[in-house]
C-alpha cells in the first residue's frame, strides 16, 4: 500500500503499480544514502541462528 505522501501516478486517489515500485526504491535509496543497513554476513548469521532455533523447537515438539 502506498503511503498517502505518495503524490506521483495517482488518479482519483489510486496509486499505480508503478508509482508505488518508485516510492520503495526511493525510500529504501535514502535508507542506504543515510546508512541504515546492515552487513550482509551479519544478516545471514542472524537468520541461520533463527531458523535453527525454529527447526530446533520443531524437532522437540
Amino acid at each position: 500500500m502506498a503511503r498517502s505522501d505518495d503524490s506521483a501516478g495517482k488518479l482519483d486517489g489510486i496509486v499505480s503499480p508503478l508509482a508505488m515500485l518508485d516510492a520503495s526504491i526511493e525510500r529504501g535509496l535514502a535508507d542506504a544514502n543515510a546508512g541504515r543497513v546492515h552487513d550482509l554476513e551479519a544478516v545471514a548469521d542472524a537468520l541461520d541462528a533463527k531458523y535453527a532455533a525454529i527447526a530446533l523447537a520443531a524437532e522437540r515438539g
